[in-house]
């Protein structure tokens, strides 16, 4: 996923792939809610996801993002709601759960659609060009 300065685990830790970084990113961001009493973000959630899916936690990836795709809790950025269907669909890929991961994608491909958001909407053709990939459609991909 490329930068995109929205919180400090995107910079420190999951830009680069240090898991421990990131994890401990997360931690402090979940300190601060709780401390706060302000939820995270959509967009910050999205990073505690994607914390989750480099230590293979899908079903936490799941859960992280269910207020967020249930429409329970809003995105402050336009792209928040793409960005966290982008992160489900590549976690049930990775997960081997292919169906699922194309019901993420073709949402997030809609949303972006219907919002014009042309950078996450590459994003997803490089997601649905890798679920492609994986279930062997090399072709397409």
């Amino acid at each position: 996923m490329a930068a995109t300065g929205r919180d400090p685990a995107h910079n420190h830790g999951l830009e680069n792939g240090d898991e421990p970084a990131a994890r401990a990113l997360v931690e402090q961001m979940r300190e601060v809610e709780a401390r706060s009493g302000r939820p995270l973000a959509a967009n910050e959630l999205d990073t505690v996801a994607r914390v989750a899916m480099m230590s293979g936690r899908f079903d936490l990836v799941e859960s992280t993002l269910g207020g967020v795709l249930a429409e329970r809790i809003l995105g402050h950025e336009s792209d928040a709601v793409a960005e966290c269907l982008l992160t489900l669909a590549e976690a049930r890929r990775l997960d081997g759960r292919f169906l699922a991961a194309q019901n993420a994608l073709d949402r997030a491909a809609r949303e972006c659609d219907e919002r014009e958001q042309a950078r996450v909407r590459a994003r997803s053709r490089q997601e649905q060009a890798a679920l492609y990939a994986a279930t062997g459609r090399f072709a397409e991909a």
